[in-house]
């Protein structure tokens, strides 16, 4: 069941609690990660595009490239931690209990 969401701007389609890339027909799924010394980061799994902040993944198609943003930064992949798949039902949840 796809569930569209709606809070400040932020109008992502999820799937069983998973953001769904609004992109490219909806393939893909976007997770939020934390990537070590850089904070938190929203990543899609097919592509590896990388957004700063949720926001932004409705307003950029492409994203930035995690790849070269990890090596301009001289880190690996496994600098990217606390990998979240449904961070953004989370979101949602705390903001009905605001």
């Amino acid at each position: 069941m796809f569930v569209r969401w709606c809070k400040k701007d932020i109008d992502l389609e999820t799937f069983k609690g998973r953001v769904v890339c609004p992109w490219y027909d909806g393939n893909g799924l976007i997770y939020k990660a934390r990537i070590l010394s850089l904070g938190v980061k929203y990543i899609r799994d097919e592509c590896e595009a990388l957004w700063y902040n949720a926001q932004e993944i409705k307003k950029d198609e492409n994203g930035d490239d995690l790849n070269s943003y990890l090596k301009e930064n001289g880190l690996t992949y496994e600098s990217i931690v606390d990998i979240d798949d449904d961070w953004y039902e989370k979101m949602q949840r705390s903001k009905m209990t605001d």
